[in-house]
């Protein structure tokens, strides 16, 4: 989760993701520092409210953010246009022009060029994540239940067009899950057991709104064709679905 709000940026409890490491929650904050609490059920549900707690005070800036944006392309776009200005002008009057007057275009180019590479573009590039953030919350807020209720790995059509990191994440997670069912089956299992969903406000830190929308468009689409498995899934499930890639 991205610091959207100034007041947050050297905050102790602004938390904008957490991992699980030897049997504890470690908090990853604003300010860099990475508390720990013990992994539980209730403990994790916590973190995550609160991270949605974060969200509700994030959206609202969603609209300043693209302001700034737009100032911030504005401001880059003119910076290109002096440096290109300055450079037309060097190449196309260079015979007529004087040696300081060549310097001085020179200095208005490179600084333009370096305005815009090294001040507007990485202010556009930040703008963008923190939009981008809010609009991956936006829509998990919507289809959270959604998406890990109805996500089949095995699904090739589910999958399509999905980079392969955020493939990658989805089948650790995947494999994380199966290892806790193998044990629960051989163990009795604890209370604080807990399958570990697809899609948190914390998971979707590491995916692209793209490949989140990707995602959400396919099982829509899922949804509407509601295509038959192959004649012998069907027949063990029940459902109506779309082909696999196990035959």
């Amino acid at each position: 989760m991205k610091v959207i709000r100034k007041e947050d940026e050297d905050s102790n409890i602004y938390i904008k993701s957490y991992s699980k490491e030897n049997g504890d929650l470690v908090l990853h904050t604003a300010n860099g520092s990475n508390p720990r609490i013990i992994d539980m059920k209730e403990n994790e549900v916590r973190v995550l409210n609160l991270m949605w707690e974060q969200y509700d005070n994030n959206k609202g800036y969603s609209d300043l953010l693209k302001n700034k944006m737009s100032r911030n392309i504005k401001c880059c776009v003119v910076n290109f246009i002096v440096a290109g200005a300055s450079l037309t002008g060097i190449f196309v009057f260079g015979d007529y022009l004087t040696f300081v007057q060549h310097v001085a275009l020179a200095v208005i180019a490179t600084a333009g060029l370096g305005g815009a590479a090294y001040v507007n573009f990485p202010k556009i590039v930040s703008t963008r994540e923190k939009l981008d953030d809010i609009l991956k919350c936006n829509l998990l807020k919507k289809n959270e239940e959604y998406l890990n209720s109805n996500l089949d790995l095995e699904n090739v059509n589910h999958m399509e067009g999905v980079k392969y990191k955020t493939r990658r994440q989805l089948e650790e997670t995947a494999k994380r899950n199966e290892e806790i069912v193998i044990k629960s089956e051989d163990e009795l299992a604890s209370e604080e057991t807990m399958i570990e969903p697809y899609f948190t406000i914390n998971t979707i830190d590491k995916m692209s709104l793209e490949d989140l929308q990707k995602i959400r468009d396919n099982l829509k689409r899922d949804d509407y064709f509601a295509f038959a498995y192959n004649e012998q899934a069907k027949k063990e499930t029940g459902k109506q679905k779309v082909y696999t890639n196990k035959n």
